[in-house]
Order: structure tokens, then C-alpha cells, then sequence
């Protein structure tokens, strides 16, 4: 009698370890449909911020057929989803996001396409926050949310006549430093390998890295031009490694 309980349990702790396979395999396939779909997002936003409509229809195109993929997967959402009310808006708001933006983009107008996708990164982002998911391109969204707050100094540097300001500068600066070695971490391997990846993240890592010297001089100018430099790195670390 022992042995058949013994077997019993066995198979009870396979069978729940079996569950638990399926259900990170799953995840994980999601979260590669939805990450195949964003590459291309995230073209459109630039070529969309350039000017360029053109581009911007292509990768539109490209990235609404990928996010069909992942609208088919609505009724059935990943484990990790699945206590997610908002979970099928959230999906089929951003397909009606990227097909009102395609038919912008169409018309020529660049800038409207833009706005009409604008917020999906942000959506992408409170899915997974909300749900206890954090992803490589989480924290790329995450040192983007710090790079807004830290180029408020680039229109507003610090007063040198106010220590506060550059208490604040110094905080939010060493706040994205952490973000970004965070985040180089958190990087699939192919894109630590790269060298263009590298580059990137070398020259923000060395950008905000020279922070704390204009902050100890307070020296405005020598923020407003680190500034300049770190935002065109975190623009192309969206653009192409996000």
C-alpha cells in the first residue's frame, strides 16, 4: 500500500511539474509573439518621428500582421494573464492602435500616425507591471520614463544658486545609471554580443558617467550638453535594441 501511495505521489509531482512547463512555455511564447511584433513597432516610431510615412507603412504593416499572432491568443490568455481583467482590451487596443496608425500613416500624415501609436509602449509596459512581469524591454521602457524626468534639466538646468537642484540632478543621473546596467543585464545574448549593442550602451554608460563631474562644478551648460548626448543614445537604444 505504501509503494502505490509512494507512486501516486510520484506521478502527482510529475504531473504538477508538467503543468508548470507548460505554463512557462507558454509564457514564453507569448511573450516572443508580442516581442516580435514590438521590433517592428518600435521602426515605425522612428521612421513615424523623422517624418518619414512611408517607412513608417511598411513596418506597420509588418508589425500588424506579427501582432495577429497575439490577438489569436486573447480567449486564452498565458498563466501569467490570466486573473488579468483588462487583458483582452489591452490586446485589442493596441491592434485598433497600430491599424489607426497605418491608416494615417497611408494618408501621408506622419506626425498623426505617431500620436495614434504613441501610448503602446506605455500599454505594453502596465500589462506586464500589473501583471508581475518584468521583461528586458520593461526596464528599456523604465530608463526611457528616466531619461523624461532627467531632460527636464535640459530646458530648466539646475540654478547654481539652489543646492537642491543639483541634489535632484545628481539623484535622477545616478538613478538611470542604474537602470541602464540594469538593463544591460537583463539583455538577451545576442544583443550583448553585438557590437552596435555595445557601442549604444558604452556611450550612454559614458555619457552619464560624466554627470557627476558638471553637477560637482556646477556647471549648467556641461549638463544641457550631456543631456543632448544621453537622450540621442536612449532614442537609439529604442529605436534598435528596445
Amino acid at each position: 500500500m505504501r509503494l502505490f501511495e509512494r507512486s501516486i505521489a510520484v506521478l502527482a509531482l510529475i504531473f504538477c511539474f508538467g503543468l508548470a512547463a507548460a505554463a512557462k512555455a507558454d509564457e514564453a511564447g507569448f511573450n516572443a509573439d508580442v516581442s516580435k511584433a514590438y521590433a517592428g513597432y518600435r521602426s515605425a516610431v522612428q521612421y513615424l518621428r523623422t517624418g518619414n510615412p512611408g517607412l513608417g507603412v511598411i513596418e506597420l504593416s509588418r508589425t500588424i500582421r506579427d501582432w495577429t499572432a497575439v490577438e489569436k491568443q486573447t480567449g486564452q490568455p498565458p498563466v501569467a494573464y490570466q486573473k488579468d481583467a483588462a487583458f483582452q482590451k489591452t490586446i485589442t487596443g493596441i491592434g485598433a492602435s497600430l491599424r489607426d496608425g497605418l491608416a494615417k500613416a497611408e494618408a501621408g500624415d506622419a506626425k498623426a500616425a505617431g500620436k495614434a501609436i504613441g501610448g503602446i509602449q506605455e500599454s505594453l509596459y502596465q500589462l506586464r507591471k500589473r501583471n508581475g512581469v518584468r521583461l528586458y524591454s520593461d526596464c528599456v521602457t523604465e530608463f526611457n520614463h528616466q531619461m523624461d524626468t532627467l531632460y527636464q534639466f535640459r530646458h530648466q538646468p539646475p540654478d547654481p544658486a539652489k543646492p537642491d537642484d543639483w541634489k535632484k540632478a545628481a539623484a535622477v543621473s545616478q538613478e538611470y545609471a542604474r537602470l541602464l546596467a540594469d538593463c544591460r543585464t537583463m539583455a538577451p545574448d545576442e544583443h550583448r554580443k553585438n557590437p552596435d549593442f555595445v557601442r549604444l550602451f558604452d556611450g550612454a554608460k559614458n555619457s552619464v558617467e560624466s554627470m557627476p563631474k558638471a553637477i560637482s562644478e556646477k556647471n549648467p551648460g556641461g549638463v544641457v550638453n550631456i543631456l543632448r548626448e544621453l537622450r540621442s543614445f536612449d532614442h537609439l537604444i529604442f529605436y534598435n535594441w528596445g
